[in-house]
């Protein structure tokens, strides 16, 4: 009788298993996406009065693209690129140059590849 009980249990292992095997399990269907952000900061080191920078950035092409912000605690300013901008993919590739101007005078430069 052990035999019998042990064969039937071999047997109904497959059918208790097959729900969560292949068939019983849903593909994926994956999405993914790559943010490339470029951070430009500039920041008055003696920490005095809140001011405003004015990023401008160009383009490989010689476009330029300008945006204003105001200093934060810390005395820092920073922008992100392209996000804070308000341009969107697909962008020229290319070497960008970026400065940051603080009462018509530029506190920051330099450059970039996207």
């Amino acid at each position: 009788m052990k035999r019998l009980a042990f064969f039937l249990t071999l047997l109904a292992a497959p059918l208790a298993i097959a729900p969560f095997g292949k068939a019983g399990a849903q593909s994926r269907n994956w999405q993914q996406s790559t943010d490339s952000q470029t951070q430009l900061w500039v920041r008055d080191k003696n920490q005095g009065a809140p001011y405003q920078a004015t990023f401008i950035v160009v383009e490989p092409n010689g476009k330029s693209i300008i945006r204003a912000i105001r200093s934060g605690s810390g005395g820092a300013a920073s922008a992100t690129f392209p996000k804070d901008f308000g341009v969107f993919p697909p962008l020229p590739v290319g070497k960008y140059h970026w400065s940051a101007k603080v009462n018509d005078k530029i506190a920051a430069s330099d450059d970039f590849n996207r």
